[in-house]
């Protein structure tokens, strides 16, 4: 006989509309058989510490929200959070249309607290997560890693909501997760997992349409946009190249009618090629183009001007430079950046491109032709962009 929590999730999971791992239905959401539901499930894995992906020495932020605490109750939170943390809180609930600052983080929790609070909800985000891991992960693996607690109580919290859930990017040293791309995922491919991998890992490789990143870079060079570093997450460069593949130009059309559907990997090469020489025709029906000018400037991106204020320091340098910037971008909260070690290994990356993609337009004219090795200049641009800047201005 199920438990108390495994039938309150089978319930929610019912109410939300989302699939399952062996629900009978495919990616299509169309019913495989007229079957009854798939046999009960062994139990699966159980998710690791709520720090485990926090680092040695995380900054925490303590955020009252006691209605939220007892519905979102993971083992460790401790009513204590990093910047990174509330972010992800947002991204996984779109809907809720969470407002989110890196210096002030503590009202996109507040708003969830609120959110329970009005809805009177008394269900408890480990007992379901407890009942899923019971169950074989069915509910969770077809959206997130199962090891990484935060995430697993968050979709846990959201199907409480009856809120949808955004699943984190299974981005790989390989490849990008392009499934949430409309077009992308077309080119995109479903990949086997790993040797030895578990279940719920095989149940998410299934699903995730995946693209690798040298196709990116050969799609972002024949499209014309900045490609993704190296390490980063692609964000940018995967909505660009969305964006590219759903005009309906020469270019596009160029790319779709050169596309394999059956055999990718060999034919995106080609598919490039292809936007590369119809970029170089005149467009369908128009006049021959005047003369060309002078080239344009190239646009210059957020991640660009990241690279710019860091790519000329390394090491120790690079640690204090990254430190540096933030507390003087966020003066109020200097305290939680002066850890260079935590600053260089690139732990609050994301709030300083925050801050550029907020102010790009302000910096773009300013920055040198080369990367930055002196923190003095960099740290007065800074200064100067903060004052000069219309938007909001940090540490207010």
């Amino acid at each position: 006989m199920a438990s108390a929590p495994t039938t309150r999730l089978i319930s929610l999971i019912a109410a939300s509309g989302k699939r399952s791992v062996g629900d009978g239905r495919s990616s299509s959401g169309r019913s495989r058989s007229s079957g009854g539901g798939a046999a009960p499930a062994g139990a699966g894995i159980a998710p690791l510490a709520i720090d485990a992906d926090r680092g040695a020495s995380p900054t925490l932020v303590r955020i009252d929200a006691d209605d939220l605490y007892t519905v979102f109750d993971p083992v460790g939170l401790n009513k204590q959070w990093t910047v990174t943390e509330v972010l992800r809180v947002k991204q996984s609930m779109p809907n809720m249309r969470l407002s989110f600052t890196v210096t002030d983080p503590a009202p996109t929790v507040v708003a969830l607290d609120r959110a329970v609070f009005e809805g009177g909800y008394s269900d408890s985000t480990s007992d379901l997560v407890s009942a899923d891991v019971a169950n074989g992960n069915r509910g969770f693996a077809l959206y997130g890693d199962v090891t990484n607690a935060f995430d697993y109580h968050l979709w846990a919290l959201a199907l409480v909501l009856g809120t949808e859930y955004k699943a984190r990017p299974m981005h790989t040293s390989a490849s990008f997760d392009v499934s949430a791309f409309y077009y992308l995922r077309k080119v995109g491919q479903i990949r086997l997992p790993p040797a030895a991998a578990s279940e719920a890992t095989k149940a998410r490789y299934a699903e995730v349409r995946l693209l690798g990143r040298d196709a990116v870079k050969q799609m972002c060079s024949a499209f014309g946009v900045t490609p993704p570093e190296a390490a980063g997450n692609g964000s940018l460069a995967l909505a660009r190249l969305e964006s590219s593949l759903a005009e309906e130009t020469d270019t596009a059309a160029a790319f779709w009618s050169a596309l394999d559907i059956s055999d990718k990997n060999a034919s995106i090469p080609i598919a490039c090629m292809a936007v590369v020489r119809a970029g170089m025709q005149p467009s369908s029906g128009a006049p021959p183009p005047a003369p060309a000018g002078p080239p344009p400037p190239t646009p210059i991106s957020a991640d660009d001007i990241f690279r710019c204020f860091y790519d000329g320091f390394a090491g120790p340098p690079l640690g204090s430079a990254k430190a540096l910037s933030l507390q003087v971008l966020f003066p109020k909260d200097a305290c939680l950046y002066r850890n260079e070690a935590v600053a260089g290994a690139g732990a609050y990356d994301d709030v300083i491109k925050t801050w550029i993609g907020d102010n790009e337009a302000a910096l773009a004219s300013k920055l040198p032709p080369t990367p930055f090795t002196d923190p003095g200049p960099l740290l007065r641009l800074l200064v100067a962009t903060m004052a000069t800047s219309t938007g909001a201005t940090p540490g207010d």
